[in-house]
């Protein structure tokens, strides 16, 4: 017990890189770390996508991938019991041994799959500014950065020519407002202009764009991580003025963007 108590204070104080001393980190992160040292799986996950997001903690993909290499092993091993403090008895940690495999986590895979790619795709910033190989990817991000910098109403020919394709009106659409769509190919670009001149954004992409190459260039021409929902499908959030934008992924490639905030010229 010694043994067990001495380690216990020990790891206490720090968890995959996280300093626990109270105040030296938000408190629900601290929380939460001290949950995976119960070998909590799914806290494990959340911590590695809190890390690997910025979600209250600074972005560190280094610590990231610690948690998600626990989840993602299915191979038995010693599990981490964490004690709370209790009177005079210290908080401890105990390690139970599992007989048993754990079911291997798809989504931890996925993002350390993420992570190791984000190695290899960006450059170090030397200057600044992140360089990427997929420049499909820069560019269809540049077109959406720069229609929503536009401080006149769009007209189809901005649109059009931002992401050089020709959009037609959809007759047939008996839906609120007007539908213009590309017909076949990539990408799949729709737009939606409502009676009162608002404009949605939509474009279909084959998932051969990386969703973390997306996150670093939003975050570098100024947008601001928002929010992530999870169900049904995961979208991140980003937001810049009155702009919204919404990336539809699988931890790993995006398959659509949604961009609200956006408004029509008289030229619609």
């Amino acid at each position: 017990m010694t043994v067990a108590t001495s380690f216990g204070a020990c790891a206490s104080q720090r968890y995959a890189g996280l300093d626990l001393r109270p105040g030296a980190a938000p408190a629900d992160i601290q929380q939460l770390a001290r949950v995976t040292q119960s070998g909590s799986k799914q806290a494990q996950l959340d911590l590695g996508i809190r890390l690997q997001e910025g979600r209250g903690i600074p972005v560190d993909h280094g610590k990231a991938a610690r948690p998600f290499a626990r989840v993602a092993t299915d191979s038995a091993e010693n599990r981490m019991l964490f004690v709370p403090a209790a009177g005079s008895l210290r908080s401890t940690i105990l390690p139970i041994r599992q007989g048993t495999k754990i079911t291997r986590s798809a989504e931890a895979r996925a993002r350390l799959q993420t992570l190791e790619s984000s190695k290899t795709t960006s450059q170090e910033r030397s200057s600044g500014a992140p360089t990427f190989i997929h420049a499909k990817t820069s560019a269809m991000i540049e077109a959406v950065d720069q229609l929503s910098r536009q401080r006149e109403k769009l007209s189809l020919h901005d649109l059009q020519v931002a992401f050089q394709v020709k959009l037609e009106r959809d007759e047939k659409y008996q839906g609120y407002g007007q539908l213009y769509h590309k017909r076949g190919g990539e990408p799949g670009v729709s737009v939606f202009v409502l009676p009162n001149g608002d404009l949605r954004l939509s474009i279909e992409l084959n998932a051969d764009q990386p969703v973390e190459q997306w996150r670093d260039e939003l975050l570098h021409k100024g947008w601001r991580s928002f929010d992530q929902i999870r169900h049904p499908f995961i979208q991140d959030t980003f937001r810049r003025n009155e702009t919204e934008l919404r990336i539809e992924h699988n931890t790993s490639t995006v398959s659509n963007i949604t961009v609200f905030g956006l408004h029509a010229s008289q030229a619609f």
